[in-house]
């Protein structure tokens, strides 16, 4: 009878610790809303942390996660330490940490900079508008120098998960890689043919509809294109 009491004990223990270690204010997912460095505003995207329990955490940028590692935050100091498992060793020193309701604030110097990163507690990853341009989209209108030009049939470039595009229309394909921007909505496209030949566009996506406006053109030229489903 000793014994099975001793051992309830031992479990309501173990228990009201887990419960106390969950309500730690670290604990969950938070999303990036703002950086500033000496008041400038440097926000990347879709950026979000999440702390675990068991000291454990990872981050990422909308539908991508890029790193994990541990976490320790200081009770009597509020500074954090945190190790990235598959990162580099940070150089500067510990953020310091303050709570504020369901907002978060880390700050520190950088270089003689101040460095503050502010977050909220959310339920979900936060969404880039780059993981909005995987898929198929069909062009249905181009401007140049808003003239409106006539549109080639059947002409679609296919964003994949791999970061790879194909562009194609009724007589032509190609290849290439493409890579977004971290802090503004760009797209570099680079083709897989003997120039190497670069684009960079600005983007945009809303309601299933993308525009493209090239960056590195002489004529303002702007692409619209629409999400489709499958290729005529």
């Amino acid at each position: 009878m000793k014994r099975q009491i001793i051992f309830s004990l031992i479990g309501l223990f173990l228990i009201s610790c887990n419960q106390e270690k969950a309500k730690h204010p670290m604990v969950g997912l938070w999303e990036i809303t703002k950086v500033t460095i000496d008041g400038e505003e440097n926000t990347p995207q879709g950026k979000w942390m999440r702390f675990n329990a068991d000291s454990t955490q990872e981050s990422g940028n909308g539908w991508l996660q890029h790193s994990r590692g541990t976490w320790k935050l200081d009770a009597a100091t509020n500074e954090l330490f945190l190790y990235q498992a598959n990162g580099w060793k940070d150089e500067f020193e510990n953020f310091k940490v303050a709570f504020a309701g369901e907002d978060m604030t880390w700050s520190r110097t950088e270089e003689g900079q101040k460095v503050d990163v502010f977050m909220k507690r959310v339920e979900k990853i936060p969404q880039r508008q780059a993981d909005e341009l995987y898929g198929v989209w069909q062009l249905y209108s181009t401007t140049i120098d808003s003239i409106q030009m006539k549109a080639i049939d059947k002409t679609t470039i296919f964003f994949r998960w791999d970061k790879m595009f194909v562009a194609q229309d009724e007589q032509n394909r190609s290849f290439g890689i493409f890579k977004t921007g971290s802090h503004k909505q760009e797209v570099e496209m680079v083709y897989y043919n003997p120039e190497c030949t670069r684009e960079y566009w600005d983007y945009s996506v809303k309601n299933n509809i993308l525009k493209l406006e090239a960056k590195n053109s002489e004529k303002k030229t702007i692409q619209t294109y629409q999400r489709i489903y499958e290729l005529n």
